[in-house]
């Protein structure tokens, strides 16, 4: 795998964190990272460069830049990722103190500032939009400093109108209309030879988003002389000059590159490409460069006239090369790939993936294999979002460009990379994907993933994310003729998350729950809900939970409490997640009654034997209750 290169600044132990800022960090295949301070003035060396590989150039240098850096190197998908490396380089900063004008340009002799500091601009020019700071100081403390955006609008206007403009026969030519407005121009209305020109109706001419004229496949018609006048809100500052556009035939190849070169690693190529001239015109230059935009290898490059020698191939001179054929009147280009055989992989692209709570499915397209006898595997590699550390995955079966990685979390951002290996080694990782599994909407229906013998593939750690459910609503206590019913609404907030509830109650201690034997193991399921209703005796800081069967009922009969006993009462939703939010506290007070003995059980039934709890969703009363 290609390492990173990190350069890192050494800050001051200004407080406690004294980290180091990372200024600049480059990694084959990513965007290259600059901090903001560095933007613009710092860059890798040229590859031809006698320096190293990862060092670094750094313009318009700043007192701020003086200090200690780190060159470090680090392997993103090895475990541990670092290593005890790392070059120091010390930058001292000589000088005296540079100081730009407050005010460049022509404006130096249209501007007034007054005693209050207001800035005056008169007259305004079209140039003068642009950010504007004041800053004030007294020589005390820090300078105080405002900005303010100036907005100038004026009339739309050519700016630069050539003589002459040349349009290619039979191919695509453009007449140019160099405008600047603001606001932005509405339309622009052409002539040829002092007659309006109807482009919109005319074949072959289109009127492009800047105001040009294109024309798709140019004839000897289109000769003449044109001028463009721009409009916008403001209306017009006038007319472009007269432009004499002419139709030329353009150069014409003579000798083509081939439209692909084979070759293998440390040989040389040839590309061979010539043009000639059209009567009239100049001869044109040729040039090479990469479709990409990577520049060519200087020191292993030749170029003779139209023809280029590239020696000592290596995987990098992979790609298509252009010939570039330019005179007045138009720009050819003719491509040739070039095919770099016996190398390791190219990066895997294109990737994508489709997500579900516990698995992501990855789908992508091969790179280079680095040869036609070469076969390449694939390796995923993946990590949780915020994690240093990547873990590899072996695609199965070998050669295949799709896998499904089971185990997840659900409501988790992972990354992953693709890379490609051969016989020759470990190729180039792809391009980091993001994604997301999907969170589990209804706890209560929850379906793992399963392999291809039907083995269901449950998460090694699952850790259901989210709310968790309200608190259950309305809870009441109403006198019945065999003791009390409790009884509640199920919450308004995410109701559908419980699983089942709990019953909670107290007198004089700790809470604990009612009945707890009577809940069976089918009735702790994720297709249905269940309630616990913790209760207590009061001024007993514990609750006692009572489990609510069937699941998914909302109420229950108490017929055993303790005579002359005051005993407080919760309801509470629960799931994966743990306890919701408990319910409001009801409290009841038994009546006192004879004592009793029966099946084991000693104590004293109450006149009235219980409490029944039951809730009426369509009412908002109920006689003979108590409710909190």
């Amino acid at each position: 795998m290609w390492p990173a290169c990190t350069w890192k600044l050494e800050t001051p132990a200004l407080d406690e964190t004294d980290e180091d800022i990372p200024v600049y960090i480059w990694y084959d295949s990513y965007p290259t990272h600059e901090a903001e301070e560095y933007k613009g003035r710092i860059s890798r060396v040229d590859k031809e460069s006698p320096f190293g590989m990862a060092s670094l150039n750094l313009t318009k240098i700043r007192e701020s830049d003086q200090g200690w850096y780190e060159c470090k190197v680090v392997f993103l998908n090895r475990s541990p990722n670092s290593h005890k490396n790392g070059t120091w380089f010390h930058l001292d900063v000589h000088g005296k103190p540079f100081c730009c004008p407050n005010l460049v340009g022509s404006l130096e002799t249209r501007v007034v500032i007054k005693k209050d500091g207001t800035l005056v601009i008169n007259p305004v020019g079209s140039d003068d939009s642009g950010l504007y700071m004041c800053e004030v100081s007294n020589g005390i403390g820090e300078p105080q400093a405002a900005q303010a955006y100036l907005n100038v609008e004026f009339p739309a206007k050519v700016t630069f109108t050539p003589t002459v403009q040349y349009l290619p026969f039979r191919l695509q030519g453009v007449v140019q209309c160099h405008i600047k407005a603001n606001p932005t121009f509405q339309y622009v209305t052409w002539t040829k030879d002092k007659r309006l020109l109807e482009p919109y109706q005319t074949k072959d001419i289109v009127v492009m988003q800047n105001g040009s004229l294109l024309f798709t496949r140019v004839n000897q018609n289109h000769q003449g002389r044109y001028t463009c006048t721009p409009y916008n809100a403001h209306g017009t500052q006038g007319s472009s000059g007269q432009m004499e556009v002419l139709v030329r035939k353009p150069p014409a190849f003579t000798i083509k590159p081939e439209a692909m070169y084979q070759r293998k690693v440390g040989e040389s190529v040839d590309m061979h490409c010539e043009a000639q001239e059209a009567e009239g015109t100049q001869k044109p230059t040729i040039t090479w460069q990469r479709r990409d935009g990577v520049a060519l290898p200087k020191n292993r490059v030749k170029i003779v006239g139209g023809n280029i020698t590239i020696e000592g191939l290596r995987r990098v001179d992979f790609g298509y090369y252009e010939c570039v054929v330019s005179n007045e009147v138009a720009t050819i280009v003719q491509a040739a790939q070039l095919v770099v055989e016996g190398t390791q992989p190219h990066a895997p692209y294109n990737i994508t993936g489709v997500a579900t709570e516990f698995s992501v499915t990855l789908e992508w397209l091969p790179g280079y294999s680095g040869g036609p006898d070469l076969k390449q595997n694939y390796v995923i590699w993946y990590r949780e979002q915020g994690n240093k550390d990547w873990l590899p995955i072996p695609v199965t079966p070998p050669g295949s460009t799709q896998i499904t990685i089971n185990r997840l979390t659900p409501a988790t951002t992972y990354e992953f990379q693709v890379v490609g290996k051969n016989e020759l080694g470990d190729g180039m990782l792809s391009n980091i994907v993001v994604v997301k599994t999907k969170d589990v909407s209804d706890y209560r229906f929850i379906s793992f993933p399963t392999d291809s013998t039907g083995v269901t593939l449950i998460p090694p750690v699952f850790r259901p994310k989210g709310p968790k459910p309200g608190p259950p609503r309305n809870v009441s206590v109403t006198e019945v003729n065999n003791g009390f019913v409790i009884s509640w609404q199920p919450p308004l907030e995410r109701a559908s998350l419980i699983q089942y509830y709990l019953i909670k109650y107290r007198t004089d201690g700790s809470w604990k729950t009612l009945n707890k034997g009577q809940i069976r193991p089918e009735e702790n399921s994720y297709l249905g809900e269940s309630i616990l209703l913790p209760y207590r005796e009061q001024g007993n800081k514990d609750w006692l939970p009572i489990p609510v069967t069937p699941p998914g009922s909302t109420q229950i009969t108490i017929n055993r409490l303790t005579p002359a006993t005051t005993y407080e009462f919760q309801v509470v939703g629960k799931n994966e997640l743990g306890d919701g939010m408990l319910s409001n506290i009801v409290v009841v007070k038994t009546k006192e009654n004879e004592r009793f003995e029966n099946e084991g059980f000693e104590g004293f039934f109450p006149l009235l034997e219980g409490i029944f709890l039951k809730v009426n969703p369509f009412k908002k009363t109920w006689d003979n209750s108590v409710r909190f």
